[in-house]
């Protein structure tokens, strides 16, 4: 019988502990991630019938959590591509869920984390949807700026709109 050092015994468990990381890093190659992907939206009367919220409005004022990182860059300061932005709007018309002439709606800073870009003073027809109690919206719905909405104005345009109650003030951004 052959006498097994403790040196032999540790040389072979490494070789072998070597190969097995060789090996998985070969098998666990790192993946490109997609932050955000959707499938293409529901036509408007499939998406109106699953939204709390469809209208027609202006954009008055963004709040926009990294405007300080971009004012101060030499400060310190982290913010996530899924911090919440809040959207002012002027509202002209609704279909569904918003009764006064402003709203707020909230989304994600960045398309990264699927948050719709708005821009102020551009005019947009919103689908919102009711999250932890707000109105929120993102680019995987049919929310989209007038001039790109004909089929959706369209297809609004033959349903009952809304009665606007005029805002007592401007609604605040937090």
């Amino acid at each position: 019988m052959k006498a097994v050092s403790l040196a032999n015994i540790l040389r072979h468990l490494f070789r072998l502990l070597a190969i097995g990381i060789l090996l998985a890093s070969l098998l666990a190659q790192p993946r490109p991630a997609s932050a955000c992907s959707c499938i293409p939206p529901d036509p408007p009367p499939v998406a109106f019938t699953n939204a709390h919220a469809v209208f027609v409005g202006s954009v008055t004022a963004i709040n926009d959590p990294a405007w300080l990182a971009r004012t101060f860059p030499f400060l310190p300061i982290v913010y996530s591509s899924a911090d919440p932005v809040a959207v002012n709007f002027q509202v002209s018309d609704s279909w569904k869920g918003v009764t006064t002439t402003t709203v707020v709606i909230r989304t994600a800073v960045s398309g990264a984390s699927c948050g719709y870009t708005f821009n102020v003073g551009r005019q947009y027809v919103v689908y919102a949807y009711q999250y932890s109690g707000e109105l929120e919206t993102n680019i995987c719905t049919r929310t989209s700026e007038v001039a790109l909405a004909a089929a959706d104005l369209n297809y609004l345009n033959t349903l009952p709109a809304l009665a606007l109650t005029p805002t007592a003030s401007s609604p605040t951004i937090m």
